[in-house]
């Protein structure tokens, strides 16, 4: 009787240090917005290749130039206040936008290179002050989408998107130079 009682005491004691569970919520998925990213930077290439096309079809009539220039900006704007109003992303999800940043890059690449092959065309044309103004306007707006994006981005990896940024910006930096007062002069 004596060990019974004393294992009954035991197992009572013992009871008596088990936590109870805590009654909590569920755990929830946050939504990011890592499709909004890949939707502006798609947009965006888009709007590079049709402002390439552009370039390459250039005539010395300015219309069509100054129309896709126009529909890019637009797109890197407003890209900037989607990437300004949505939640942070996550280390993974910046990482797997180095894909579609490096191919936004080389048809950044391919729209300075046209543009710079053109120089002559736009000059006879009288159109410096016109592409000059587009690629002032185009690099700002490159540096404020890229700011956005480096915004929402963990620290972790800042760095990287500030490095893909660059690869993006720096092409259409080169055509800016190209295209910059002195260089670029209108036929007289």
């Amino acid at each position: 009787m004596k060990f019974s009682l004393a294992t009954v005491a035991l197992f009572a004691g013992a009871q008596a240090f088990v936590a109870t569970p805590v009654e909590r919520s569920p755990p929830t998925l946050v939504e990011r917005d890592l499709a909004t990213v890949t939707s502006v930077l798609a947009d965006v290439k888009t709007g590079f290749s049709n402002l390439q096309a552009a370039a390459a079809a250039f005539n010395g009539d300015p219309e069509p130039l100054k129309n896709e220039a126009a529909t890019v900006i637009s797109k890197v704007e407003a890209g900037t206040v989607n990437i300004q109003n949505m939640t942070p992303l996550t280390v993974n999800e910046c990482l797997s936008l180095v894909g579609p940043s490096n191919d936004l890059a080389k048809q950044g690449e391919a729209l300075s290179t046209e543009l710079q092959n053109r120089l002559g065309d736009v000059q006879t044309a009288k159109e410096c002050n016109t592409v000059r103004d587009f690629l002032n306007k185009g690099v700002t707006d490159a540096g404020a989408l890229v700011a956005a994006l480096k915004a929402k981005s963990p620290t972790a990896v800042q760095g990287v998107v500030q490095t893909q940024g660059d690869k993006i910006v720096k092409p259409l930096k080169e055509a800016q130079a190209a295209f910059a007062d002195g260089k670029c002069t209108d036929a007289a």
